[in-house]
């Protein structure tokens, strides 16, 4: 960037953010979607729709899984520190 950022152009440039961290994750970073070597766009769509519920299940496990067995040093953390607001 050669002129002082708007709030505007910083937005556009964390919305691009993310974008590029999901194409690298469809890419090579993560499923390697490319190897895949679909031709009919039917057939892509499915791929891609598996690999989003496979992705957003693994996520949501893990947060479950966080959220009811703690690490033992975060369990002391939690007796010791401050209530949070969403355990009321």
């Amino acid at each position: 960037m050669g002129s002082k950022p708007s709030f505007y152009r910083i937005m556009d440039y964390g919305m691009r953010f993310g974008i590029e961290g999901l194409f690298s994750d469809l890419k090579s970073r993560g499923f390697s979607l490319e190897d895949s070597q679909l031709k009919h766009s039917t057939r892509l769509e499915r791929l891609l729709l598996v690999m989003a519920l496979a992705l957003y299940w693994a996520v949501s496990t893990g947060l479950w899984d966080e959220a009811h067995n703690p690490f033992p040093y975060e369990k002391k953390a939690q007796t010791n520190g401050p209530k949070k607001l969403l355990d009321a």
